[in-house]
């Protein structure tokens, strides 16, 4: 997973960034919005929330896996203080 965010940042970096710059636009549903309508940047909005709440979900479980391990307690235990922490 590293490695593909990794490399998503790098070739957006390189194809995209350039364009999004000189439409003075701050998030990608910005720039849907601006070719699709309001309509489209709500989807894309809530499709990007949705999968990065899925992705806290997985460095939440990751991390509580980790603590629990270390601190030999119940994995779901860690992740609440791991969250509360957070």
């Amino acid at each position: 997973l590293p490695i593909g965010l990794g490399l998503s940042l790098i070739l957006n970096g390189i194809f995209f960034a350039r364009k999004i710059n000189d439409e003075k636009v701050l998030t990608l549903p910005d720039v849907y919005a601006k070719r699709y309508g309001k309509l489209v940047e709500i989807l894309v909005s809530i499709t990007t929330i949705v999968s990065f709440l899925f992705l806290l979900a997985g460095n939440l479980v990751g991390m509580g896996a980790i603590l629990g391990y270390l601190l030999n307690i119940d994995d779901p235990a860690a992740a609440v203080w791991i969250s509360m922490i957070l």
